[in-house]
């Protein structure tokens, strides 16, 4: 974290302050002095977020950033993406969790294949309603727009609302 604030252009002392800070933050204070390659996936990803938000970027890149982080380093990353937009920072976020994306971000972007199919407003989904009122609308339309999985019968299953 260090190196990534110096690289931005902190000073020493301001990259040191603030990679206190995110430690804190992301519960990783005990494991600072220890070798990376020891840590988790989860403490692995926790070291990644700290290093993309030390700089104070207006512009955030985040790629499945919750994966493999555990529930209290989400609340806390996702505060952290709230305050970001909130203070004018472009933050996107690229993930396959459509309910956390439908928690956090303004606008959306649906991609199948690689091709962009459809960008939004969040508030342009409406009210959740439907044959799946109890799914997020975000999922809804990204089903409406992709077109539902083909989900095989299973005698032992009773049917799944898709």
């Amino acid at each position: 974290m260090l190196l990534a604030g110096r690289l931005l252009g902190l000073s020493g002392a301001e990259a040191g302050r603030r990679a206190d800070e995110l430690l804190a933050a992301f519960d990783l204070q005990g494991a600072a002095d220890k070798l990376i390659t020891s840590y988790s996936s989860g403490m692995k990803q926790k070291v990644r977020i700290c290093c993309a938000l030390i700089g104070s970027p207006s512009v955030l890149l985040l790629d499945e950033p919750f994966e493999a982080l555990d529930i209290a380093a989400s609340a806390v990353l996702s505060e952290i993406v709230r305050r970001l937009a909130a203070a004018g920072a472009a933050v996107l976020l690229a993930s396959h969790d459509l309910r956390l994306v439908e928690k956090l971000a303004t606008h959306y972007a649906i991609l199948q294949a690689g091709r962009l199919q459809e960008t939004a407003d969040m508030a342009s989904l409406g009210a959740g309603e439907g044959v799946c009122a109890d799914r997020p609308r975000l999922e809804q339309r990204f089903w409406e727009v992709t077109g539902a999985p083909v989900i095989p019968e299973l005698a032992w299953l009773k049917p799944a609302c898709v």
